[in-house]
């Protein structure tokens, strides 16, 4: 690598780190309510495979995730850790495979995409599981693409990682047949058939446990979305795979849309030199990857989603990368444009969405919120009727403002005057009940 290469290799390096570690701190610690049951139970890896099998999950992740949330805590850094690491080991798993088999200049344009890319660093932290199962599966391609290329077939590696990824994500079956359909239509001089047929042979009974969870999976219903919604729906994701989930259609996102098309057209199309032979490997797993579970969609509900999808985008932008690579350097400036004004949009737009949902949330949660408890006051009792004087043209003065009225025990002192009053009233009250009375009798 040359010195210029080199510079770049590194800070696209540690910005790709630096985006992931700040995407992964963004969101909420994934799957830290599910694993915390399992963390100080007694055969805690049987209970946690019953629980999986129930759910319709694969355990590889769960497994490690609990071995991780024992270690480091099941709170904040022990739950990242997991998926931040296989994001970040990705970039450099990325930069190997498409420099061992295409030139300097197309491995460090990719590379340099694939680091930077929203797309990857909002799927590392929103969804842990792909984050995994993307570096499994560059680690299947890649040991099958260093086979093809120096005519030995490394099988040991082949056979650990794809038994993991089958038991990682349900995807990973349509990464084994698409392997295996390169293989036979292409490339069976590369590796001898007796020792790859054995290897899948040996693949296929170390996965076949995993029909236990692909029982429990709910069976499929009909395609709930219409024919022009899944027609349009390659347009939608190639624009999530480029530039990233969380921006939106628009004029300069389509026109870069379709520089990029432009470039990976090129990348697939154009075959220079000994490189050109892998294109096809890489051009023809993203189109099976791809296209079965969308066919599929027009038939059966929920069969087409971006979970899996992670591998395929990355194909994509090493395809830009080889097509960017043909061109002169004006056309590398053009694609450099592109994507130094959307990938910074799409990056803001993530967070200013995480924002605005905290602070919405926020907003529902004082809506929502019990009111606080007021609290109780200790009722006054009412003075005694003897106690509260009435007299005409007088006033009462507060306690505090008549510090020479004080109280004794709690009760008001009653003046001499102030009998002689009291003892008037009841006796003229008492004189009135008295004729009452009288006149009763009378009548």
């Amino acid at each position: 690598m040359g010195k210029k290469a080199g510079i770049i290799f590194i800070a696209a390096a540690a910005a790709g780190i630096i985006l992931r570690t700040a995407y992964m701190a963004a969101a909420s610690a994934p799957e830290a309510g599910f694993i915390f049951p399992f963390i100080y139970a007694e055969n805690e890896f049987a209970k946690l495979l019953a629980a999986l099998k129930e759910k319709g999950e694969l355990p590889l992740y769960y497994f490690i995730q609990l071995i991780t949330a024992k270690i480091f805590g099941h709170e904040g850094f022990g739950m990242r850790l997991l998926p931040l690491f296989a994001s970040i080991l990705s970039i450099f798993i990325f930069f190997r495979a498409i420099r061992a088999f295409f030139p300097e200049r197309a491995a460090v344009t990719a590379f340099v995409l694939f680091s930077l890319s929203p797309y990857h660093a909002a799927i590392s932290a929103e969804e842990p599981v792909s984050a995994l199962f993307l570096m499994i599966s560059l680690l299947v391609l890649y040991y099958f693409m260093m086979s093809i290329k120096y005519n030995v077939f490394i099988a040991i590696p082949h056979v650990f990682w794809s038994v993991l990824g089958i038991y990682t994500h349900s995807w990973a079956w349509l990464l084994f047949a698409a392997i295996n359909i390169i293989y036979f239509t292409g490339y069976r001089d590369e590796i001898r058939r007796a020792a790859w047929i054995k290897a899948q042979i040996v693949i296929l009974c170390l996965g076949a446990p995993y029909l236990i969870f692909m029982a429990v999976m709910p069976s499929f219903e009909k395609a709930a979305t219409t024919v022009a919604g899944n027609l349009m729906l390659p347009a939608h994701y190639f624009k999530d795979f480029v530039f990233g989930r969380h921006l939106g259609f628009s004029v300069p996102v389509i026109g870069g849309c379709l520089i990029a098309a432009y470039y990976m057209v090129l990348g697939i199309f154009t075959k220079r030199g000994k490189s050109g032979g892998m294109v096809p490997v890489l051009a023809s797993t993203a189109v099976i990857i791809f296209s079965a579970p969308w066919l599929m969609s027009f038939f059966f509900k929920g069969m087409f989603s971006q979970a899996g999808m992670p591998l395929v985008f990355t194909l994509v932008l090493m395809l830009i990368g080889i097509g960017s690579s043909y061109l002169l350097k004006n056309g590398m400036i053009v694609l450099a444009a592109v994507f130094v004004i959307l990938y910074p949009v799409s990056h803001s737009a993530y967070f200013s969405g995480i924002k605005n949902v905290e602070k919405s949330s926020g907003i529902e949660h004082e809506k929502t919120a019990a009111p606080a408890p007021k609290k109780k006051s200790t009722p006054v009792p009412a003075p005694a009727a003897a106690e509260i004087i009435d007299i005409p043209g007088t006033e009462i003065v507060p306690e505090e403002a008549a510090p020479e009225a004080e109280a004794t025990d709690g009760e008001t002192e009653i003046t001499g005057e102030d009998e002689e009053l009291s003892k008037g009233e009841e006796e003229k009250g008492g004189g009135k009940d008295a004729k009452a009375q009288e006149n009763e009798i009378n009548s």
